[in-house]
């Protein structure tokens, strides 16, 4: 069964260029080079990342003239378009052996450049030039892009090079204030945009990737082992790929549970990885009954600075989130904090997503956010972990108390997503029921009752799917067309984000439908207080 995979991973690229230090960049597996701005540094791509295929960022930000202390870091991008891949949209099914569809994803997101700022940009924009030329023998179209609305004022330009079998865009983007000034040296080195002998394929890296792996439908239908198997060969790639792509000065170290890659010193790299080592560590012993899976490693991202790590978190928007197994964080300069709390935040979902997929892409609202609050305040020393609130947490929920709008539990427990959002700073107080749960006067009572409520909710998860299963199956009986079988699946997946709210509902009924109304006004006494 490994042979596939095996077969798959051997198909790969036999070396990734790495990124280089602002100067040449030569890429031969794809058959380019370029001139980036002096002194510009590489910045690392993901191991998913299938549409980027190098980006640097300036040497140092800029502040704008009018707005003070708003502050940006040019930066350049090199998007590829394989025509093969770009052409071949729509839905695409995934089938198991007896032809029932399992799953449907979009086989591209982009056309061209335009369709990939669409979905890659932040702020309003519009395009203010678009004209033709030819570099170095190069048909090319010629892009200017003003970001003006709900944004800080920026200037974007994009060169897009049109080769035999796909198109190269160069996109440059500063602050407006400064497009002046930057704009030559953009110019200059769009200029220099040459294709040399290729390698390799341009297909390679934008196309299909998951090896005929999907965790979300695979459970049910394969066993733990052989999910786990899958899982090992995408995990292979991706270190692979992330290895590749590592620039100069990034260092390497393993740890049980994380690859690490830092661009900073072992100390500090050190420091990281014994706190997500706890905190995974934390899930491995008190969560372990989830589900049957067997969590495997993941990536960790070590930037040098919160400047670095944004450039490298702004990768392109369809990296699947399925099959990621990387986590980002920096070495945090400010004092603030905020490097863990991102970090922190972050480490759950890989865990999830091989324990129990199900849950981990079905997870009530309340649930979702809560973990992901309270592992991000989480601190661990000497392999034990603390789930305290911070003083963030503190000042957030006096002023909620004193407004009146602290939600019950009952509240929370009920909240499909938009409810969720009606709910003031719902992360705070959903972190805070979480952490009641976990930690709270009674721990042993309401750990069991935590415990019950996610079984039960799994239960039902499993219940639903079974059932669209059946109902998939008779209307897979009828001779349908591929359009309209594809048609059929994409609704039903849309019906089962909508059922979320008689999920919870029916949830709610199962676990709590014995208790009394005093029974309710104890928990929601001892949750209140909790939150003081």
């Amino acid at each position: 069964m490994f042979g596939r995979f095996a077969l798959a991973l051997a198909a790969l690229p036999a070396a990734i260029p790495p990124a280089q230090s602002g100067g040449l960049h030569k890429d031969e597996e794809l058959g380019f080079q370029i001139q980036v701005p002096k002194d510009w540094k590489a910045v690392p791509l993901a191991a998913g990342e299938r549409w980027m295929v190098a980006k640097y960022l300036s040497n140092r930000e800029y502040q704008t003239k009018k707005e003070w202390g708003y502050l940006h870091t040019p930066e350049m991008r090199v998007i590829l378009f394989p025509a093969e891949v770009v052409k071949d949209r729509g839905p695409k099914v995934k089938k198991k052996e007896d032809g029932t569809a399992i799953s449907v994803r979009f086989k591209s997101d982009y056309v061209d450049y335009k369709s990939y700022i669409e979905k890659n940009s932040y702020g309003g924009y519009f395009f203010d030039k678009e004209e033709e030329t030819t570099v170095n023998g190069i048909p090319a179209t010629c892009y200017e892009i003003k970001f003006e609305k709900l944004t800080v004022p920026r200037r974007a330009v994009a060169w897009v090079f049109k080769g035999e079998d796909a198109e190269w865009a160069v996109h440059f983007e500063v602050l407006e204030d400064w497009w002046e000034k930057l704009a030559p040296e953009f110019t200059r080195c769009l200029k220099s945009f040459k294709f040399i002998p290729r390698k390799g394929s341009v297909t390679a890296r934008a196309g299909d990737d998951d090896l005929g792996f999907d965790t979300i439908f695979e459970i049910g239908k394969s066993s733990p082992a052989e999910r786990a198997l899958k899982r090992a060969a995408l995990f292979e790639q991706a270190v692979k790929e992330a290895e590749g792509r590592l620039p100069e000065g990034w260092t390497k170290k393993n740890t049980r549970n994380f690859h690490a890659f830092s661009h900073t010193d072992d100390r500090y790299t050190a420091r990281v990885l014994e706190q997500a080592e706890a905190l995974v560590g934390w899930l491995g012993q008190n969560c372990a009954w989830v589900g049957d899976g067997v969590p495997g490693p993941a990536i960790l991202r070590i930037c040098k600075d919160r400047e670095e790590y944004s450039s490298f978190q702004g990768q392109s928007s369809d990296i699947s989130f399925v099959n990621s197994f990387e986590i980002a964080t920096f070495k945090d300069r400010e004092g603030w904090g905020s490097a863990f709390w991102n970090m922190n935040g972050e480490l759950a979902n890989p865990w999830f997503a091989d324990k129990n997929p199900r849950l981990r892409w079905g997870m009530p609202p309340w649930l979702n956010e809560g973990i992901s609050h309270v592992f991000s305040s989480a601190s661990a020393k000497g392999g034990k972990v603390q789930f305290k609130p911070d003083e963030w947490d503190r000042e957030r929920l006096r002023d909620i108390r004193q407004k009146g709008r602290l939600a019950t539990a009952r509240t929370l427990l009920g909240a499909d997503d938009s409810e969720m959002s009606k709910v003031e700073d719902s992360w705070v107080q959903c972190g805070t029921f979480l952490r009641f749960l976990w930690t709270g006067p009674k721990a042993a009572q309401t750990k069991e009752l935590f415990k019950k409520y996610l079984q039960t909710y799994v239960a039902v998860l499993e219940e639903e799917e079974t059932a669209e299963e059946a109902a998939s199956k008779v209307k897979e009986k009828k001779g349908k067309t591929e359009e309209e079988k594809e048609a059929e699946e994409e609704a039903r997946f849309k019906e089962r984000r909508q059922g979320e709210k008689k999920r919870l509902e029916e949830v709610l009924k199962r676990v709590f439908g014995s208790w009394t109304e005093a029974e309710w006004a104890a928990f929601e006494r001892a949750y209140a207080s909790a939150a003081e």
